[in-house]
């Protein structure tokens, strides 16, 4: 994936993921499935491992499109568009009107997140289809949606192609219909709540409408208060015996939620 500014960083789009400077790959490339799967290929002559969890491949980055080199720019909201402040790191872009992320032809949400592109690639970056990388076939904007697809289908294709011949678990955040010939999902962060319990269960059937069967959800949810409601999370264990795919999973601040956290005789 490049940026517009050929000459910075040799064309190549800089971005910041958990805190560490990253460049993504464009899928979209065959050569790039290589790259990665040579990787991969490095991780298993260390250990050996029959599964992935791809996390973040929306793909999530920590800043508004590209990552400056120098201050962020002071982004103004207008009435009718979003427009940025003159910032000699993006204003250097050639076809401003064309390409620039902040004169989109449709800027979804933009009345409350500001700009198309939070914590996302930079929209109008460039993909790159054919090996010689001369010309760019997509640009961010048509294609985000694919990402975490391409990004599956790579991965699913380590055990899956060449002389593996193997059923791989591969657990994508991002998906794309039909993206469950590759891989499985996971719903978005769930409350610790009797809604979003009951919710989990419109989100798992209609990730089955879309092709990817594969779909569960955070028992007793991911994140929410700092105690644990045993009532609800023993109905969730119940419930999730009917997912396709359930795990208990939680984040830093909440309480632990494995089944042995129950202590109440009643919902044991």
């Amino acid at each position: 994936m490049s940026t517009i500014n050929l000459a910075y960083a040799n064309g190549v789009l800089l971005q910041t993921a958990l805190e560490d400077q990253t460049s993504f790959l464009s899928y979209f490339n065959p050569d790039a499935e290589k790259i990665y799967l040579g990787g991969m290929s490095d991780l298993e002559a260390m250990f050996a491992y029959d599964g992935a969890w791809l996390d973040l491949n929306e793909a999530t980055t920590v800043c508004e499109g590209e990552c400056p080199r120098g201050p962020k720019p002071n982004l103004q909201l207008a009435a009718d568009q979003v427009g940025a402040s003159s910032t000699d790191w993006y204003e250097s872009m050639p076809n401003q009107d064309q390409q620039n992320t902040y004169q989109l032809p449709f800027v979804p949400g933009y009345k409350t997140a500001g700009v198309p592109d939070v914590t996302a690639m930079s929209l109008n970056a460039t993909h790159y289809a054919s090996k010689d990388a001369t010309t760019p076939s997509y640009t961010e904007y048509n294609v985000h949606n694919l990402y975490g697809h391409m990004h599956s289908r790579a991965v699913s294709r380590y055990w899956s192609g060449n002389t593996k011949n193997l059923r791989p678990f591969v657990l994508s955040r991002s998906t794309f219909p039909s993206s469950g010939m590759y891989a499985g999902h996971w719903l978005a962060k769930t409350q610790r709540t009797w809604a979003s319990m009951r919710q989990t269960v419109a989100g798992i059937m209609n990730f089955n409408m879309f092709g990817i069967p594969f779909t569960g959800a955070d028992v007793c949810g991911y994140s929410g208060v700092k105690t644990l409601d045993e009532e609800l999370c023993a109905r969730w264990y119940q419930l999730s015996a009917y997912y396709p795919f359930a795990r208990s999973y939680y984040d830093s601040a909440s309480v632990p939620t494995e089944l042995y956290n129950i202590k109440d005789a009643g919902y044991k």
